[in-house]
């Protein structure tokens, strides 16, 4: 090496690191696997020890590290993004605005044919050659001014013909380290954006638009066809630190945080979520929330999923938001049988067969029916007793809406719409929900909440039973005015119309004729519309629903002149 004397071994190696295929002596081409590439490489490897009594200047040493931020330009390291080496690195080669700067306008990524203008003050033959990215071995050769000289080389990631046009001014200068800055911003946005959209089902989880509701469906359905496990029984898994209650697990993968609401011979529901294996770890899986409800597998219990099914369907196909999600079920069909888990605390090792660590429902039946719901902000009883309602009208409103939609879309009477069973998520405010009931248009405002009617465990159809047509409506309003009226929620003239509606309801008493309902929701709509002031027929600018959730009007059946009489007679009493 160093045939050539006029070359030093920093030009020289300055040269060869510029094109590594090309000899810096001869300008001849070399192989990477030849004696000559094995040499240079030797001579100029950045992994050579450096000389410590050699100090680098400021500018030398910053335009070396601007070069490749991952190295340390003294010692030829590595060095991390985050590490003090790097910050201090950045802070000292900041580079401001001033005449001596070259700048670039560039975007942050770039094409091999991009090219950019010199400044008036450079010959035409100044050009820059650079990759967006440069890598470990890239160095730059510059003048102590950019006079006619000035250029950059770098390694050969670019054809020859890669030419970058400087700004116009170069006192007016987005420096290289701009450029990388932007091409790292660039990147970060790209990575949020991409997080963001993985997570929006999450954040969006509920809202006024159903399609949000459903997207998280879709999440819920994935995790729950990825179980495969038969055993899916109530076992336990922790126990609570803070209220020293137990936490359980149904199989292997769903953990059941804690309980919602109080224990019954019914069934239990707990806030729960999937224990998963993603890439991000244990910490989102907290992100997969639902509601677990576990009841007996009764007959009654049975026809409730049957009827979540349905409904969901309804919601899915963006029919009515008034009804819950079900995410699917699963059945445990020998509580009795053993079933260990690695991931099961020590806490609990011991203490799977103690009686008084479980709910008496699990305690008393062998097998058991397990849902997987929606989980909702909380119910009406709750919401009325918190305070925290400002329109206790527009949620009557939804109460009854909800009521007239599962009685039209599943031909069943709900038989027990007490304040518990119906259920609120809590949404952005704004807008309006667009109804079409019996041929006309209803405008309801979003409010903040949206009621769900929920519980079908003593649904009937309307020829299974023998009850008033009013029973759901009327149960409803008078469970919720038990909370209004003895909590003092309203003013003086609020509870008149109470009672006015109380009193329309009744007039339908003892009436069991399901062709009158028609009739009868009529009578309560004109109620609303004359008494909700976020009720109408009026079209508002902002609709939520493009498409208008509809109860069509139904064929009356014809009625024996006996039925008529009857009918009649009762209407007239009241």
């Amino acid at each position: 090496m160093l045939k050539n004397k006029k070359l030093t071994q920093k030009d020289l190696c300055n040269k060869w690191l510029a094109n590594k295929t090309i000899n810096p002596e001869t300008s001849h081409k070399i192989k990477e696997n030849g004696d000559v590439y094995k040499k240079l490489q030797k001579l100029c490897s950045l992994n050579q020890k450096p000389n410590k009594e050699a100090k680098i200047g400021q500018k030398d040493l910053c335009n070396k590290w601007l070069a490749n931020k991952t190295i340390n330009p003294e010692t030829s390291r590595k060095i991390k993004e985050n590490g003090d080496v790097y910050k201090k690195l950045q802070k000292l080669c900041s580079v401001k605005s001033s005449a001596s700067s070259a700048s670039f306008k560039t975007a942050p990524l770039l094409s091999s044919s991009a090219s950019f203008k010199t400044a008036p003050s450079l010959p035409s033959s100044a050009s820059f050659k650079t990759a967006p990215l440069l890598s470990s071995s890239a160095s730059f050769k510059t003048a102590p001014s950019l006079s006619s000289s000035a250029s950059f080389k770098t390694a050969p990631l670019l054809p020859s013909s890669a030419s970058f046009k400087t700004a116009p001014s170069l006192s007016s200068s987005a420096s290289f380290k701009t450029a990388v800055s932007e091409f790292s911003d660039e990147k970060k946005i790209r990575a949020y954006k991409k997080i963001h959209k993985l997570f929006i089902p999450y954040i969006k989880r509920i809202s006024a638009n159903i399609i949000d509701r459903v997207n998280y469906f879709k999440i819920m359905e994935k995790y729950l066809l990825s179980i495969k496990e038969t055993k899916n029984c109530l076992r336990l898994y922790n126990i609570d630190s803070k209220t020293n209650k137990p936490i359980y697990r149904v199989g292997t993968k769903i953990i059941l945080d804690k309980q919602i609401g109080s224990a019954s011979v019914y069934g239990i529901v707990f806030l729960a979520h999937f224990k998963s294996n993603i890439k991000y770890g244990t910490k989102f899986d907290k992100l997969n929330k639902f509601a677990i409800k576990i009841t007996n597998q009764t007959k009654s219990n049975k026809n409730e999923i049957l009827i979540l099914l349905k409904l969901t369907e309804e919601v899915k196909n963006l029919k009515c938001p008034h009804f819950p999600i079900s995410y699917g079920s699963l059945r445990c069909n020998n509580s009795r049988v053993k079933s260990n888990n690695s991931d099961d605390y020590s806490i609990v090792k011991d203490k799977h067969k103690n009686k008084k660590l479980f709910p008496k429902l699990i305690n008393d039946n062998k097998s058991l029916l397990i849902q997987l719901n929606e989980l909702a902000s909380g119910d009406l009883k709750n919401n009325l007793l918190s305070d925290k309602n400002n329109d206790i009208f527009n949620t009557i409103t939804q109460l009854l809406l909800s009521i007239m939609f599962f009685q039209d879309r599943m031909q069943s009477y709900h038989r027990d719409t007490h304040a518990g069973n119906f259920l609120y998520h809590k949404i952005k405010p704004g807008g309006y929900f667009h109804y079409n009931i019996y041929g006309k248009d209803y405008y309801l405002e979003n409010k903040g909440y949206l009621w769900i009617i929920w519980d079908f465990g003593l649904a009937k159809k309307f020829n299974e039973t023998d009850i008033s047509i009013n029973y759901d409506h009327k149960l409803v309003i008078e469970s919720a005015n038990f909370y209004i009226y003895n909590f003092n929620l309203l003013s003086s003239k609020e509870y008149i119309l109470i009672e006015l509606l109380l009193d329309l309801i009744g007039k339908y008493n003892n009436i069991k004729n399901i062709n009158l309902s028609t009739k009868f929701n009529n009578e309560i709509l004109d109620f609303l519309i004359t008494n909700v002031s976020s009720f109408t027929t009026i079209k508002p600018s902002k609709i939520i629903n493009n498409t208008p959730y509809i109860i069509q009007k139904k064929p009356e059946k014809p009625e024996t002149y006996f039925k008529k009489i009857v009918n009649y007679m009762i209407l007239k009493r009241h």
